[in-house]
């Protein structure tokens, strides 16, 4: 196994953040996509020839209850629970 090192310790033995800004700095980075005058990947991904359209309703026939910023700012958990089923065309139609 072969290790970067720093002075006198491998980088694989710092802390994660250490090693990350290691490899990060100036002299590691390779030039971009663009410096190379590479072309920029497409926008979006081409609309299957046998795919379908959905027509979502409308954002303002969608029932919400008002919420205030503060109080949804306050309110805000990070949530990584899923649902088996997946969302419903009108939850889709409001994010």
């Amino acid at each position: 196994m072969s290790f970067i090192s720093t002075h006198c310790l491998p980088l694989a033995m710092l802390p994660t953040g250490r090693t990350f800004m290691e490899l990060t700095r100036y002299e590691h980075l390779t030039p971009s996509d663009q410096a190379g005058n590479l072309p920029a990947p497409p926008l979006e991904k081409p609309f299957p020839e046998n795919g379908q359209f959905i027509s979502l309703p409308k954002p303002d026939s969608i029932d919400i209850a008002p919420l205030d910023l503060r109080t949804a700012i306050d309110g805000r958990r990070s949530v990584r629970h899923y649902r088996k089923d997946a969302i419903t065309l009108e939850e889709l139609a409001y994010l």
